[in-house]
């Protein structure tokens, strides 16, 4: 499976099934769409990020905001 970030996978399926459903129908037409489609698979993907086992590391967020720093 792809790894879609879970906010995005139910507009990633409807519009993956929506997609079909438009080149099946429409032909060769649809395929700038396709390409709009993989742009947006692009941006909605979510890795799994391993934490490194090092006691007291300093851990940065790769795509989020510090909000508490503590001690």
């Amino acid at each position: 499976m792809l790894p879609i970030a879970r906010e995005f996978q139910s507009t990633f399926l409807l519009s993956t099934l929506a997609l079909v459903g438009a080149q099946m129908w429409l032909g060769a037409v649809t395929t700038p769409i396709w390409i709009v489609w993989l742009f947006f698979g692009f941006l909605v993907r979510d890795f799994h990020r391993n934490v490194p086992p090092i006691p007291l590391a300093n851990i940065s967020p790769i795509d989020g905001v510090i909000t508490d720093i503590g001690t």
